[in-house]
């Protein structure tokens, strides 16, 4: 083929053959991105015991529950941001996961102290 005289339909001709080979190389791409996922998060199934025990019934109860002194801090925070006409109700209230730092703690008590006018 010579490339000096190549005609406008060879020219098109060249061109869709280049396009499907894209194509099918980029199906071919997805394709395997597909089954690599399908392998990477493949688990394989339990078997089931033969014998089913009835779990225990859990309950979602607090190890420690809020003092009447922290509910009371949060409820007046509640009203003060509601105005009179608000009806909140706790619902609620979980405890943090990790404990304040010894810097977060000194800053808490420094802000609510409260000092002698």
């Amino acid at each position: 083929m010579d490339f000096n005289n190549l005609s406008i339909m060879d020219g098109l001709l060249i061109s869709i053959f280049s396009m499907l080979i894209v194509f099918a190389v980029l199906l071919a791409i997805s394709y395997l991105v597909d089954i690599t996922a399908f392998f990477a998060n493949f688990k394989p199934k339990k078997q089931k015991e033969s014998s089913v025990e009835d779990p225990e019934p859990r309950l979602d109860l607090p190890e420690e529950g809020a003092d009447s002194r922290t509910l009371a801090v949060i409820m007046a925070a509640l009203s003060a941001m509601g105005g009179e006409e608000s009806r909140f109700i706790i619902r609620k209230i979980e405890s943090q996961e990790a404990p304040l730092s010894e810097w977060e703690a000194a800053g808490l008590r420094d802000n609510t102290h409260r000092r002698p006018s």
